[in-house]
């Protein structure tokens, strides 16, 4: 079960008056500005009381080579054993490493010439200090538009939890380009890390920093995804925070409230 589902159980077993219903309305590979959109157009309406953001991944693998179609990795049959994590069923890697293993797997295909250029690259020293570079810069419109995606959630009465995507501190890389991407990428998630919480801080919403090493090794599918037990303790971290923070709603949500006025009124 995805850290949702379980953050409402482990809620759920704190409060015997009504259920807790949770949503997981997590898109693979969405970067912050697609979620923004999809809640514009598709969420802005459903009544929740809390909204939980747990983002930063995605946004720091466009900033190298943005995704332009489909995950070239899903196209490709044969995932060496130590990918097999669901890559087939629509589990996201970033960019970065989708063209690089298409390269390695399949190197007549289209994304493979792209993994190419990224493994030149990512062997080349000057290359590398430009991708260290772009990693550092601060991360102006992820920040911007996460701004707007919890204003526009605060608009709406529900209360925000942001939190940063714990990204896998486990993984070293096994070539030369493989830990120079490895550590582009981990330079740029942090950089999303620190708008974050500086998005938090802005506008006063609440925020919870699951340390990764937290999360053992074997409990990551990859370099952020995490199996049930991964998911299990990013659960309880963040129910916890939630109970002693006083965020479980005190009486039913607004639309049950809401429901039951009307049928009183009737």
């Amino acid at each position: 079960e995805a850290y949702p589902a379980q953050v409402g159980k482990y809620l759920s077993t704190t409060n015997k008056k009504y259920t807790i219903v949770t949503m997981n309305n997590g898109k693979p590979g969405f970067s912050i500005e697609r979620l923004l959109e999809d809640y514009l157009n598709f969420q802005r309406e459903i009544e929740t009381d809390l909204v939980l953001i747990k983002t930063g991944i995605n946004n720091a693998s466009n900033k190298f080579y943005p995704l332009e179609a489909e995950d070239p990795i899903v196209k490709i049959k044969d995932v060496p054993s130590r990918r097999k994590v669901d890559l087939l069923n629509n589990t996201y890697v970033g960019p970065i490493f989708s063209y690089y293993m298409a390269w390695k797997l399949n190197r007549t295909s289209k994304a493979a010439m792209i993994g190419e250029k990224i493994r030149k690259d990512m062997s080349d020293n000057e290359e590398v200090e430009r991708a260290l570079a772009r990693a550092r810069e601060y991360p102006k419109e992820f920040h911007d538009s996460l701004e707007r995606l919890v204003k526009e959630i605060e608009t709406r009465g529900s209360k925000v939890i942001l939190i940063p995507e714990p990204r896998n501190p486990y993984e070293k890389g096994k070539t030369d380009e493989e830990i120079s991407m490895i550590k582009a990428h981990t330079i740029a998630v942090q950089s999303n890390w620190r708008a974050i919480k500086d998005v938090a801080e802005e506008q006063g919403v609440h925020y919870i920093e699951i340390y990764p090493f937290s999360i053992p090794e074997d409990f990551f599918l990859d370099f952020c995804h995490l199996n049930a037990e991964g998911c299990s303790i990013e659960a309880k971290i963040i129910a916890d925070y939630i109970i002693q923070q006083g965020l479980i709603p005190q009486e039913m949500s607004r639309r049950k409230s809401e429901q039951e006025k009307l049928a009183q009124a009737n």
